[in-house]
């Protein structure tokens, strides 16, 4: 069910007091967490909602709707490197695998010292983990794994490689099986518990810039469904907009700095391979992965389809 509403209504401009711009798994979560508090939030977001499980996932039909730019997007440089993110209610939650990895203790206590970042507790970091994963019904696939995940485990025991089954966030029905989840995105959890809390959802909304007052406090330069243009006042505001859009609209906002200049990433190698028997399945990914390399590197499945 879709639950944004048209915050503007017939005007242009509206005030709240906690904007937050983005409702995947950076704004979703935050605006929740807000509302539940108390506070008065609108979460504006640039797609458009589609109900969990109304597009068949991975398919081309997704990648059109729910994908930026129709899922072909790439970041020029040496060398170039193709990417996608999602473009609707829900984020990039809404169309990837799902896979749920807690952080481990060593990478957040290299963060910590090498950015000496203060107050991050281990300690805090799993008690929040631990909250996420009774959220997100964070499980694993009932019974046995597609054949694919099967293929990809066996494989890496036959050469002695360390390998298990990573989690995601799925709820899946009482004797159901690898095929039967329900992905519990953002428009499953987090999205309906802020709306319930009194947050306001409206998609079809573009923030083209930030225009600040002091250092909370200012306005949102938006572009609506139709074309016309907004203004949003707000007392607080959280950029939401994932790893490349956050510091692409600070910096269009003339916020600059450090902005946009500690982008990682972490470059995917694809092979595919030929089977004596039919193994793929199109709409889902294997949920079996190699972990005898990680932290510094991973093999695992995904989604293929004929053609």
């Amino acid at each position: 069910m879709n639950l944004s509403k048209d915050a503007f209504g017939a005007g242009d401009h509206i005030e709240v007091e906690v904007l937050v711009i983005g409702s995947g798994a950076g704004g979703s979560p935050t605006a929740a967490r807000l509302a539940e508090a108390g506070f008065d939030v609108l979460i504006v977001e640039e797609g458009e909602w589609y109900d969990q499980g109304s597009i068949k996932p991975f398919s081309l039909d997704q990648m059109q709707k729910q994908y930026r730019s129709g899922g072909v997007t790439v970041a020029l440089g040496r060398p170039s490197i193709a990417y996608t993110e999602g473009r609707c209610a829900g984020g990039g939650t809404e169309v990837n695998s799902g896979l749920y990895k807690r952080p481990p203790h060593s990478m957040l206590t290299k963060w910590r010292d090498g950015y000496k970042i203060q107050d991050l507790e281990l300690d805090d970091i799993d008690a929040i983990a631990d909250e996420i994963e009774t959220d997100l019904n964070i499980s694993y696939v009932p019974g046995e794994s597609t054949l694919a995940s099967q293929a990809l485990a066996r494989g890496a025991t036959n050469l002695g490689w360390r390998n298990s089954e990573i989690p995601r966030w799925m709820s899946y029905p009482e004797h159901g099986d690898a095929l039967s989840g329900k992905r519990q995105s953002m428009t499953e959890t987090y999205l309906p518990r802020a709306i319930n809390a009194g947050a306001i959802l409206s998609t079809g909304i573009r923030v083209e810039r930030l225009e600040m007052t002091d250092a909370t406090a200012g306005a949102a330069i938006v572009e609506r469904r139709d074309g016309r243009a907004g203004r949003i006042s707000f007392r607080h505001v959280f950029v939401c907009c994932g790893a490349i859009h956050t510091p692409a609209l600070l910096q269009r906002s003339g916020i600059k700095g450090n902005i946009g200049k500690s982008l990682a990433v972490h470059p995917t190698v694809k092979l595919s391979a030929k089977f004596s028997e039919a193994i793929n399945v199109d709409n889902d990914v294997p949920v079996h992965q190699v972990t005898e390399f990680f932290p510094h590197s991973s093999f695992g499945g995904s989604a293929s389809q004929a053609g």
